[in-house]
Formats: C-alpha cells, structure tokens, sequence
C-alpha cells in the first residue's frame, strides 16, 4: 500500500501527527514545485528531459530534472518553499519566530554535488564535450528569500516570477544524432535507490476520525454542506459533486486509512451522516470498489 495515500487519508483525521508525517508533507511539496516546473517546461519546442532521475554511479544521486540539448546539460534542482528565508554563511535558514519552525537547508551544496557527479558521468560515457548548466529554482510564488543576491554569487538562482525564462535557457534547437546518443544512455544509466519514505508508521485505526470531507478542499462536510437529490457542495469552496462522487473520495481514504479491506458498516460509520442515505453508501461500495467474500462477510477494496 502506497504510504504518501496512506499519510494523505489520515491527514487531517487524527490528534496527532505520526513522526514520518513531515517527510510526507514534504515529498508533496516538492512534487507540487516539480510539476509546475514540468508544465513551463512542457511548453519548450524539442525539448528532452528526464524528471526524478536517479543514478548510482558513479555516486548516488537525485536528479529533479536534467535537460539535455545539442551543447550543453541543465540541471534543475527545484525547491518549493514557502514564507521568510534568510541566507547567510552558505545556509538558508527559516526565523526562529516563523510559526513553522526554525529550519536550515543548503541546496547550492547538493546542487554542486549533482554536479560534479553528472561531470564525471559525462566524461566517463564519452560526452566530456557537453557543458553543464545548473539552476537553483524557488518555485512557491510565497517564498522571500532575504540574501539572495549573495546566494546569486555562489551560482544560478530562479524565482517563480522568473520562470518565464526557463524556455530561453532551454533552446529550442533540434536533437541532432549525439544527443539522441546521450539521451539514449542516461536513460539506460537509471537505478532507484531512494525508498518513497522511510519509518513507516501506522496510526491505530480506532484513532482515525471518520467522516465525510469536500473532495477538493478536504474541509469538513458535517455542518458545512448542502444536500440535494443526487448532488451536495461545500459551502467554503462553493464546489458542486455528485453525491456518489463524494462517497466514493472518502471510503478511498477509509480503505488507506485502515490499511485493510472494509465492510459495509464501517463504510457507514464512516460516511455516517443525515444528508446521506446508507443506501447511496451501500451503491458506492459496489460500483467502484472491488469485493470478496459473501452478505455479512463480504469486504471491499481497490
């Protein structure tokens, strides 16, 4: 069972968090910045480009993107902080006063580490004549980083405001056969040898909330819906779904959240509510989760 749906179920549903829970927000976040960066990228005429690659020789490495053109090779490493950094000494370092919590980081170090690998690579495979281009992105339109011109001396940064100019540096010039040849061996260099997450940690399923969220915000629907024949919306986000729809987003979590096939009356319990009737559940339940076993007995799951 995929842990980051597991953490994304139970979000919001339990009193406290589990330990690996930062390590999921974080993944999410960084595959927020990622995908924002994908679609600037996406737009560039004959472009090529490998996201999330990584490589084991000749040092382990995570590459969030390398785009290959007939000159040169750029790696991306995109960061998706939000609110007040401040850089100094060579370490970017969120205020103690910041209600998320002092936080120091230094990706220009792991940005020249990446690097410095992907050299030796290049040189190693036969394509020592390719230049390296790195850039340091700051995707989140929330982030403030005061020093930034000093980081700026220690190499290429991007702001979100500036990834306008990412079409630019990529070129929009046909692959000749070299290139294709690069493209062709890293593709052929890729081994994963990150895990997704690490500590896994189960909540014990009687902590876990019930009840039924808005598909889209995740906002409580408890009080804050209104129900008509076949459709309801949530009156924070003014979103209009199919009441089925609805049903079917929350019994998902239900099945991560316990971690385990469920049954008819925990799928009541657990979308328990006076706009919902336990009919509407009991249809949701069969037309789209798979079932085993037979009447009182039979369970469903994905």
């Amino acid at each position: 069972m995929d842990i980051l749906e597991y953490y994304n179920a139970i979000e919001g549903r339990v009193l406290y968090q589990p330990k690996c829970f930062k390590a999921y927000q974080n993944k999410l976040q960084g595959d927020a910045g990622e995908a924002l960066v994908e679609q600037v990228i996406s737009q560039c005429e004959n472009v090529t480009y490998l996201r999330n690659h990584e490589m084991k020789a000749p040092s382990q490495v995570e590459y969030d993107y390398i785009i290959i053109s007939n000159r040169k090779v750029i790696i991306l490493e995109v960061k998706h902080y939000s609110g007040n950094y401040f850089y100094n000494n060579n370490e970017i370092t969120r205020d103690l006063n910041d209600p998320l919590g002092f936080d120091r980081r230094n990706p220009m170090t792991q940005l020249k580490h990446a690097e410095n690998i992907m050299r030796r690579w290049l040189k190693g495979n036969g394509f020592a004549n390719y230049e390296i281009e790195t850039y340091l992105i700051f995707s989140n339109a929330s982030f403030c980083l005061h020093g930034l011109e000093e980081l700026r001396h220690q190499g290429r940064v991007l702001l979100f405001t500036q990834l306008y100019q990412l079409p630019q540096i990529i070129g929009t010039d046909a692959m000749p056969q070299k290139t294709r040849q690069l493209q062709e061996a890293l593709v052929s260099s890729y081994e994963k040898w990150t895990h997704q997450l690490s500590g896994y940690e189960r909540e014990p399923f009687e902590n876990v909330r019930g009840g039924l969220r808005c598909p889209k915000c995740r906002n409580w629907l408890e009080s804050a819906a209104e129900y008509k024949k076949s459709k309801c919306s949530c009156v924070k986000c003014d979103t209009e779904f199919k009441k089925l729809d609805m049903i079917h987003a929350n019994l998902i979590e239900l099945y991560y959240a316990k971690g385990a096939p469920f049954t008819k009356c925990e799928a009541v319990r657990w979308c328990a509510h006076q706009g919902i009737s336990t009919k509407t559940i009991y249809r949701a339940c069969r037309q789209f989760f798979k079932s085993a076993g037979k009447n009182k007995g039979r369970v469903y799951y994905l």
